[in-house]
């Protein structure tokens, strides 16, 4: 008897976790482009690699694996300048194609690149790193953002592909 009265009348909410990565999902989705505007007005996409940290370390201690990579352009004279910032947990590999040029990029881990690519007003960019591809068309005269984040906790995970 007394080991029937000790078990809990209902069964755990094993949803809970889910529910959570979604919120953080959704905020993160809205917060990432307001923190690159910020890094580009304080003159360096430093800032933005701060807050993917920030986000990575915030998350952790919810118990959350954070990873983020992303790749956004400034404009310049005749081109853009694209970054590429890589919070995967270990060292990436990308191939990013513009209006016909390719450039393959080694990033390490929780760390930036950046190259110099002559383009037209609106260009068309692929991006693409191991398990994914994305194609678009940008506008050279604005910052532009890919980002791809994935968080987990168990064996729940959500994955995001933030363009803007």
């Amino acid at each position: 008897m007394v080991f029937f009265v000790g078990l809990p009348l209902y069964g755990p909410q094993l949803q809970a976790y889910r529910k959570e990565l979604s919120f953080f999902s959704n905020n993160l989705e809205k917060e990432m482009p307001k923190a690159l505007n910020l890094g580009i007005k304080a003159g360096s996409l430093e800032g933005f690699a701060d807050f993917s940290r920030f986000a990575g370390s915030t998350l952790s201690g919810q118990g959350v694996k954070f990873q983020a990579l992303w790749v956004a352009t400034e404009p310049e004279p005749s081109g853009v300048r694209v970054t590429v910032g890589n919070f995967m947990g270990q060292d990436q590999a990308l191939s990013i194609t513009m209006d016909g040029n390719s450039q393959n990029f080694n990033v390490p881990n929780n760390s930036t690149q950046s190259a110099f690519f002559s383009s037209s007003e609106r260009f068309q960019i692929s991006i693409q790193f191991p398990g994914h591809s994305k194609t678009s068309t940008w506008v050279r005269n604005k910052v532009n953002l890919y980002a791809f984040t994935e968080m987990a906790r168990g064996s729940d995970v959500v994955v995001e592909e933030i363009e803007g």
